[in-house]
């Protein structure tokens, strides 16, 4: 209980800090406020596709499911700290040297690109299939759009946390 308090306490302090963090190399995040329509959007765009996903993997053995612990850390700071990285600083990064170069589309080539890395960075799990990496490029696509239409991170985690939320918890249903 006391890890669960603790993740919400940081989940709130990173909330309350949107729009704070612009010293330091934290301006790369871009963890800025932005109009509800794209929580939103990208909350339902997640659940749809969590759900859509969840419909075609289901012939796929579920196992026994991991440890509370590791299933809390998938849902909260896993993806907040997935989305600090890939449309953080990496996109910020990768955008960044694109326009200057004057790449034609560079933030679709950004979002792409980082998608990318995001899809081969969960290939290290172990019996991950290939139909799992492309869903998992394909949400990077969406979490990509999300941060670039929004120009915030804010969107693409809540959009990520709702997304590993439905996952998990079909799996957990699905193995009962």
């Amino acid at each position: 209980m006391l890890g669960i308090a603790i993740t919400l306490v940081a989940l709130w302090a990173l909330w309350m800090a949107r729009g704070k963090l612009s010293v330091h190399g934290l301006e790369y995040l871009r963890w800025e406020p932005t109009a509800p329509k794209w929580s939103f959007l990208g909350v339902g765009c997640a659940v749809a596709a969590a759900l859509a996903l969840s419909g075609l993997f289901q012939r796929y053995q579920v196992g026994a499911l991991p440890p509370f612990a590791d299933l809390w850390m998938g849902i909260t700071l896993g993806p907040v700290i997935e989305e600090f990285i890939f449309r953080g600083y990496l996109f910020a990064f990768l955008g960044a040297i694109l326009v200057r170069f004057r790449v034609p589309a560079a933030g679709g080539v950004t979002l792409v690109s980082i998608a990318a890395l995001f899809a081969l960075g969960h290939m290290a799990k172990p019996d991950i299939t290939p139909a799992q990496v492309i869903s998992i490029f394909a949400m990077g696509c969406v979490y990509g759009w999300l941060r670039l239409r929004s120009g915030s991170t804010v969107p693409s985690t809540i959009a990520h946390i709702a997304y590993n939320a439905v996952i998990y918890g079909v799996a957990a249903l699905r193995a009962l």
